[in-house]
């Protein structure tokens, strides 16, 4: 059984959702700068490719606050 404060049981779902979120936009990153590597090799001439906005602390929150409410539900 967790000895766990409330708090630390929060903050450790706001770790977990920025962690989500941090994954997700790295992933989105990666995939366009290795889309335009590849076109680049390939002899043609991309378009710098518009980068994904890194998540918000109310991003972030909504997030967290979606996990915590998915978590907290009771049947």
């Amino acid at each position: 059984m967790s000895s766990k404060t409330p708090f630390e049981l929060r903050f450790e779902i706001f770790q977990k959702a920025s962690e989500m979120l941090e994954y997700e936009y790295n992933m989105k990153r990666d995939h366009a700068m290795m889309k335009y590597d590849w076109e680049t090799t390939a002899g043609k001439t991309p378009d710098v490719p518009a980068m994904e906005q890194y998540p918000t602390f109310n991003e972030i929150s909504e997030y967290a606050s979606r996990i915590n409410d998915f978590v907290s539900k009771s049947k």
